[in-house]
């Protein structure tokens, strides 16, 4: 019960964020409103656990990876271990805020953006000598959206770099991209 109230609270959280986001990109602030509906979007919470250890250098409890949402939320974790890459190239703790939450951009954003809004690259290395949790919210719209380059992000100067695609499929896509799942397709939920 504490993970499903967990969920539906970061859920609300993330679709009280939406106006925010098209604010931002130069659209209406209820033009994601039907995309991300509560009990119909694809979100998915992920519970992990990184034991303590000593790693190698090119060993790491998450590899460095960007998150194929639109964007990640991730409440704050006591145990220092979270890294972002910054735009120079140099890997960056993230400070530990009590009572906050890290919001990540995702692939998805990058690609309905047109490149604009960028996903963030991140790692996990556990140093802090005990056990660490996360759980990490990935915020997605409904399966029946149309990922198609926001009309504020391209123009006659700046076409749309990705074809439109379905939320779904662009999920199915982005889980035979990154998982192995050797003969086996990853059937989306049914919206």
């Amino acid at each position: 019960q504490t993970v499903q109230d967990f969920f539906e609270a970061t859920e609300d959280l993330a679709i009280t964020m939406m106006p925010l986001y098209a604010r931002a990109l130069g659209l209406k602030p209820d033009f994601f409103d039907a995309k991300f509906r509560k009990y119909k979007a694809l979100n998915v919470l992920r519970v992990s656990y990184m034991p303590p250890g000593q790693l190698d250098d090119d060993e790491f409890n998450v590899a460095p990876h960007t998150d194929g949402s639109f964007m990640t939320l991730l409440a704050t974790s006591d145990q220092p271990g979270l890294e972002i890459l910054s735009p120079s190239g140099q890997w960056m703790k993230m400070p530990l805020i009590p009572n906050a939450f890290v919001v990540n951009a995702g692939d998805l954003l990058t690609r309905w953006s047109n490149g604009l809004v960028r996903s963030t690259p991140h790692r996990v290395v556990n140093t802090s000598g005990v056990d660490r949790y996360s759980i990490p919210l990935f915020v997605q719209p409904t399966a029946e959206t149309m990922i198609d380059c926001l009309p504020t992000c391209c123009g006659p100067d700046n076409p749309p770099k990705e074809p439109p695609i379905a939320c779904a499929d662009y999920l199915q896509w982005f889980m035979e991209e990154n998982f192995a799942l050797g003969d086996r397709k990853y059937d989306m939920p049914e919206s």
